[in-house]
């Protein structure tokens, strides 16, 4: 249980480093670019997007963790979904879309 919040509390924080456009380091791949392919990339809109998945990661772990408290409320089965679909729709349109283009 104590797990759990740390964990939520470290995609907020991650949420928050990301809004305010800091932390493109922690980005998977961004680090590995050259300067050139760097400067392709529209890295506020990217840390922006990036941090509203840290922030719906979150609220799953939390789903989860309210599961912990009312068990058999089906908050387990929300929390998988909702990071299953997270994880899913964030692969497929971080990799689509070309709004990270400059």
């Amino acid at each position: 249980m104590v797990g759990k919040l740390c964990i939520i509390g470290f995609f907020v924080l991650l949420g928050i480093i990301f809004l305010f456009g800091k932390g493109t380091f922690l980005i998977a791949g961004y680090w590995m670019l050259n300067e050139e392919q760097k400067e392709q990339i529209n890295t506020k809109a990217l840390t922006k997007y990036v941090s509203f998945l840290m922030f719906a990661y979150a609220l799953s772990v939390s789903l989860l963790f309210l599961d912990d408290l009312y068990p058999n409320n089906h908050f387990a089965f929300m929390g998988f979904t909702l990071l299953a679909i997270t994880t899913i729709f964030g692969i497929r349109s971080a990799h689509i879309s070309k709004r990270f283009k400059r």
